[in-house]
């Protein structure tokens, strides 16, 4: 089976056009979309020795919604041509295949590589009068994506001649048409195949570096360990310079990082100074100083999960140190939350207790090793029951009573298999959600990653979400509240009667508005 030459991607270019444009003016003429396509392929496969992945839609569409073969092949694209016309500006159809190819490149590798766009602009026929105007600006189209377009020089298959009438170039026209569109057409294929080129080097790239996280100060021998020890195999070690105090500039230079990295690793350390400084003033300034590295420490592990998400061959490894007690409830349920959640160790490897020797054997055996894609049939609705390890034998009555009612029920941990590569497939399997509360409160970040969810389901709400808030009793968990999940309370022995507007919930036909 023929693979795309971009690493990680299933396709190497998507056309993107309306049909009425790959109708010939006369008998004999050729289809203009089918012409570059064919070109496309054999000029690529002289030019790289291998034949590129070129995939169009060629089935007629109205004005439904994209499918999800389409969603997915323009999700897993590594680039779009796009055949700007009238009928394309028209076609409600060809902007929902550029815009939905625009929102899966901005929240994943991005638009741009190397400051060129993603979007190659094919311009059979031009639009309007002013070449400056932007035809798409009433269309809906983001106005970011309507600059990215307007941005690129794009390529004319047409001129004016001295009266001022529109020429295209068909080939079938002479010799002089066929020299002018070889010519357009070679341009196109000569800077596909150096964004081809380039895209493959920018994965090699990627394989070979490791973003290593900042963290709080007393952990800087041991950072500084580790990457001692992944440069000396040959690692790039990110981020190379001082990362920014701002948050904004701070979140947009880590994500950039760690969209340049195969797997981060981050050292969580305290929240307080283990230094003992000659009065209380050092001693506040130390501590305010840690509490703030810690913070960044959260918030460069929470973007590190963003990363997974979007690419599951991105891996994590935590490494908490012996006897870590955070003083701040923020980092005590941090800690918790890294122990313990099985989102956490989705495509990651959590240590605690262990030594830094054993991390750095670790990181040079996984930094080789690519987790296996799995699949599942779909069978009856699916329950995703996510909860905490120190919860498995608390959760065992809502899991058979769910299992009883008829439902399928995917675990957060399993038998022989602590679930670290499934959470984001049993997310985009489940058709419902149910979060168990029990001895930790890790609710926070349970919470935000079920808010990112659409990421994996797009247009696939969850007919049900939950949250089962069970004992020991706290004031937390008594007050607790949040408006992005169905909360039932039962602090007692377990009562069927408290899951019962869940499955209410789950079981009302989705087609019916609420």
């Amino acid at each position: 089976m023929l693979k795309a030459l971009v690493p990680d991607c299933e396709e190497d270019i998507f056309i993107n056009y309306d049909h009425d444009d790959n109708r010939p003016p006369v008998e004999d003429f050729k289809g203009f979309v089918d012409r570059v396509d064919e070109y496309l392929t054999v000029r690529l496969t002289n030019l790289l020795g291998e034949r590129p992945k070129i995939w169009r839609d060629k089935l007629l569409k109205g004005n439904d919604q994209l499918n999800e073969t389409i969603e997915f092949r323009l999700a897993k694209t590594a680039s779009l041509v796009c055949v700007l016309s009238p009928c394309y500006v028209k076609s409600e159809w060809c902007r929902k295949e550029l815009n939905e190819f625009y929102q899966r490149a901005s929240t994943s590798r991005g638009i741009k590589i190397n400051n060129r766009s993603r979007i190659f602009k094919v311009i059979k026929t031009p639009i309007g009068c002013k070449p400056s105007a932007d035809p798409l600006e009433d269309s809906g189209l983001p106005a970011e994506l309507r600059m990215v377009l307007q941005e690129s020089l794009g390529y004319e298959f047409y001129e004016f001649d001295g009266a001022g009438k529109l020429r295209e170039f068909w080939p079938e026209l002479g010799p002089e048409y066929r020299r002018k569109y070889l010519e357009t057409v070679e341009d196109l294929a000569q800077d596909i195949k150096e964004f081809i080129e380039y895209d493959q080097e920018i994965q090699k790239c990627i394989s070979n570096s490791v973003y290593l996280a900042e963290t709080t100060p007393e952990l800087s021998n041991e950072r500084n360990e580790i990457s001692r020890t992944l440069k000396m195999h040959g690692y790039r070690v990110l981020p190379e310079d001082d990362l920014p105090f701002d948050s904004d500039g701070f979140e947009k230079k880590v994500s950039a990082y760690l969209n340049g990295c195969g797997m981060s690793i981050h050292l969580i350390g305290s929240d307080y100074t283990t230094i003992e400084p000659e009065d209380e003033d050092e001693l506040l300034e130390f501590n305010l100083k840690q509490q703030s590295a810690a913070g960044r420490v959260r918030k460069q592990h929470e973007l590190a999960l963003d990363r997974g998400e979007k690419d599951q061959k991105f891996s994590r490894l935590v490494w908490i140190p012996a006897n870590l007690s955070p003083h701040e409830e923020i980092n005590q349920e941090f800690l918790a939350y890294l122990l313990n959640d099985p989102a956490v160790q989705q495509n990651a490897e959590v240590f605690d207790n262990s030594k830094l020797e054993d991390l750095k054997t670790l990181i040079l055996r996984r930094l080789k090793v690519t987790p296996p894609e799995k699949s599942a049939s779909v069978q009856t609705k699916r329950i995703y029951l996510i909860y905490d390890k120190q919860d498995k034998e608390a959760i065992a009555p809502v899991s058979k009573h769910l299992q009883a009612c008829g439902y399928e029920v995917l675990l957060s941990f399993s038998e022989g298999d602590p679930g670290c590569n499934r959470h984001t497939e049993n997310l985009r399997l489940c058709d419902a959600v149910l979060v168990f509360y029990g001895t930790n409160n890790t609710m926070k970040f349970k919470l935000d990653a079920l808010r990112k969810t659409n990421v994996i389901r797009v247009n696939r709400p969850f007919l049900a979400k939950g949250v089962y808030v069970a004992g020991p009793e706290t004031d937390h968990k008594t007050n607790f509240a949040t408006d992005e999940a169905l909360v039932m309370k039962c602090f007692g022995e377990f009562s069927a009667e408290s899951l019962k507007p869940f499955l209410d919930q789950l079981k009302r036909d989705p087609s019916v508005a609420a």
